[in-house]
This record gives C-alpha cells, sequence and structure tokens, in this order.
C-alpha cells in the first residue's frame, strides 16, 4: 500500500511540472501573435475544457483511474509536440486543444483514485484528506520549480521548455503505471454505473456540492485566468521585468499557493470553512483591486503572492467538504469532471473577455473589471445558497 502511496505524490509532482506554462504567453507575443489572439489562443484550452467531459466520460467509465491517467499524460505530451515542431497558429491551437483534452482525462481522476486506494485498505489506517493535502501542496511546490527553471531555459532556446513539459508528462505516466491498481472494471460494474446515472445528477444538485463546485470554478478560474493569460503581460510588458526574473516573480504566485494549502488544513479546526472561504475570496479581490493603482514592482510582488494565497486555499476546502458526501468513485469521478467544466467554462469567458478589455482599456481597467464581475458573481452565488439553507449546512461543516 505505501508504495502505491509513494508512486501516487510522484504522479503528481511530475504531472505539474509545467515548464512551459508561466511562458506561454511570451513564448505566443514573440511568434507575433497580438494580445487578443493570445487571449484567443489561451481561451482554447479552457474551451475544450467545457467540451471534452463529452468525449471522455465513456472512457474515463469503462477503464481504470490508472488507464485514464497513463491515456491522459500521453495526449498532453502530443499536445506539447505540436507546440515543438512549428510556430503555426492552426498548429498551436491543436496543440492547445490536446492539452486541454488529456488534462480532462486527468481531472478528478487522480483523486478517485486516491479515494478508492484509501477505501481498499482501510487496515492501515491511511487517511485520504491528510494525503490529498499533501499531495496538492506537492503539486504547487513542482509547478514552481519548474516555472523558475522554465524562465532560465527558454532564453536559452523556447522550444526546452516544451521538451522539458513533455519529459515530466512520461515520468508522471510511468508513475502512475507503477501505482498497480489491481481492481476490475467488469459488466457488473459499469451496470452500476448506468443505475446509479440518478445518483450522481442528485449529486451534481446537492446544494451543498453546488455551493463548493461552484466556489472552485470561479475563484479558481479568476485566479488563474490572471496569473496565465494577464499577469505575463503586465510583468513582461508594462513593468518590463528582466526575462531571468520573469517566472521567477510570477512563481511566488505558486508559493504562496503551497503555503496556504499548508495551513488551511491546519486552520481548519479552529476557523472552520465558512470563514476560510470567506478569507479566500477577500484574498482575491484585494489581489486584483491593487493591481488598478500601482505599476510598483515590489508592490506587484506582494499582491501576486496574496493571489497566490487565494488560490491555494480553493482546492483543499472543495476537496474536504465534496468528500463528506457518500459517493461511489464513478459519482465522485463525475462532481470532480463537472467542476473542471464550470471552471473551464469561467477560464476561457475571462481570458475572451478580458483580451478585448486589455486590447481597448488597458490593464487598469481589466483588474477594476475582473474585481466587479468576480464580487458580482459570487454574490450571487452565495445568495443563491443561501435560498438553498447554505448557511445552515456550512455552519455544520465548520463544527
Amino acid at each position: 500500500m505505501r508504495k502505491k502511496i509513494v508512486f501516487f505524490y510522484l504522479y503528481r509532482i511530475f504531472s505539474r511540472m509545467y515548464f512551459h506554462v508561466p511562458m506561454l504567453f511570451v513564448y505566443f507575443y514573440t511568434v507575433g501573435l497580438s494580445v487578443w489572439e493570445i487571449e484567443l489562443l489561451l481561451a482554447v484550452y479552457g474551451i475544450t475544457l467545457i467540451f471534452a467531459p463529452k468525449f471522455t466520460k465513456k472512457f474515463k467509465n469503462q477503464n481504470k483511474q490508472q488507464i485514464t491517467l497513463i491515456v491522459g499524460e500521453m495526449i498532453k505530451a502530443f499536445g506539447l509536440i505540436c507546440f515543438v515542431v512549428t510556430k503555426d497558429v492552426w498548429i498551436l491551437a491543436i496543440g492547445q486543444i490536446l492539452s486541454g483534452l488529456g488534462y480532462s482525462l486527468t481531472a478528478g481522476t487522480d483523486s478517485s483514485l486516491l479515494r478508492k486506494l484509501s477505501d481498499t485498505y482501510e487496515e492501515d489506517k491511511y487517511e485520504y484528506k491528510a494525503v490529498e493535502a499533501k499531495s496538492n501542496s506537492y503539486m504547487f511546490i513542482s509547478f514552481l520549480v519548474a516555472g523558475v527553471l522554465g524562465s532560465v531555459i527558454f532564453k536559452i532556446d523556447p522550444r526546452l521548455v516544451f521538451l522539458l513539459s513533455i519529459f515530466a508528462n512520461m515520468l508522471s505516466l510511468i508513475s502512475a503505471r507503477l501505482i498497480n491498481d489491481t481492481s476490475e472494471i467488469t459488466e457488473t460494474k459499469i451496470a452500476t454505473v448506468i443505475e446509479t446515472v440518478s445518483d450522481e445528477e442528485r449529486l451534481v444538485n446537492d446544494k451543498t456540492i453546488f455551493f463548493w463546485k461552484n466556489y472552485y470554478a470561479l475563484s479558481r478560474a479568476f485566479t488563474l485566468a490572471t496569473f496565465v493569460g494577464f499577469l505575463p503581460y503586465y510583468f513582461f510588458i508594462v513593468v518590463d521585468v528582466n526575462l531571468y526574473y520573469f517566472s521567477a516573480i510570477l512563481s511566488l504566485f505558486n508559493l504562496f499557493g503551497f503555503l496556504s494549502s499548508r495551513v488551511i488544513v491546519k486552520l481548519e479546526k479552529s476557523w472552520g470553512y465558512k470563514k476560510l472561504t470567506v478569507v479566500t475570496s477577500c484574498l482575491l479581490i484585494v489581489g486584483l483591486m491593487v493591481f488598478c493603482f500601482s505599476n510598483n514592482l515590489l508592490i506587484s510582488v506582494i499582491n501576486i503572492s496574496l493571489l497566490g494565497l487565494a488560490s491555494g486555499g480553493v482546492r483543499p476546502i472543495t476537496m474536504a467538504n465534496i468528500n463528506k458526501k457518500e459517493m461511489n468513485n464513478f459519482q465522485r469521478t463525475k462532481i470532480l469532471s463537472s467542476m473542471e467544466q464550470n471552471y473551464g467554462f469561467w477560464n476561457a469567458l475571462l481570458l475572451l473577455s478580458g483580451g478585448l478589455i486589455l486590447t481597448f482599456f488597458g490593464f487598469k481597467t481589466l483588474m477594476v473589471s475582473f474585481v466587479l464581475m468576480y464580487l458580482i458573481l459570487i454574490l450571487l452565488f452565495y445568495k443563491k445558497s443561501f435560498k438553498l439553507q447554505m448557511p445552515k449546512d456550512l455552519s455544520n461543516l465548520s463544527n
């Protein structure tokens, strides 16, 4: 059992070694694309996440989580190859589609596999929640280290960051294979999936899951769309940061995300998830707001750290609460996939609308718009959740 968990940790570490992600905007900019074209190309990834579940659902249901992870990593690698072989915008778009499709297969699947291992080896007193939180923090560190190295390597040859990410995909594929999940997908299990469709729909519409799913999608979309699509523009063009320090500064987002994901678990008992949810939302709003008033590098560094703190708490809070619900692995995968699908929608919408605002009105107007959009949307979801008696549910979760 312990070996399986070690390989699970390795999978999460290698699968988040995105050497290329912090440099995507810069890469597209050096290729000669306009800001709007870049945001459109970045949005292709989010759009893919919206529609991918329609194509991946059957595959996920009929194959072990381990196989799904392996295939997903292979598809992501093929997507990255597109960035290595050409600078043609249509091929780059195909690369984004393949990357999104591969991520759609792996998103939530690793958590479902971990949960299944937990349920199978209860005699080891193995705690799902602890490993989920610990591995989540490892993912932030992995992304952090890969991002810092990416900016240095990018100066040598931009294609190297994509080659290193492909190599990381191969390592994650091997790690997934070594987890050695011995369970089988049988006709009986497939029949069970069909029989529990109504239960899945009930869970998707469950009032507590409704809240956490939308909190996750909105908070993650606003932080990551800003991080991937607009902060690179800010630091590379507005502030004109030296490329050697570029990813190091952006990686503060991941460093403070790592710290947040670790602290959130410790604060759970004393603060409760209701307060933690409000705190992460407020950090996000403050982080975006300060960008509206200053181009000072030091203040911007503090700001991106605030966004990292907000981002790092979102997944642990959401996963801990969703996993309070009794559900089987197929139902859990369904819920997690729908969360990523919602995230993909908001991410794509923010990149497209944000690209237009940035092009015609500038960066400060973009940040003001994002603050207002997030505030309105999160309050609307809070209000709808309150109608569903969410305060009572959240109070129970906090106790």
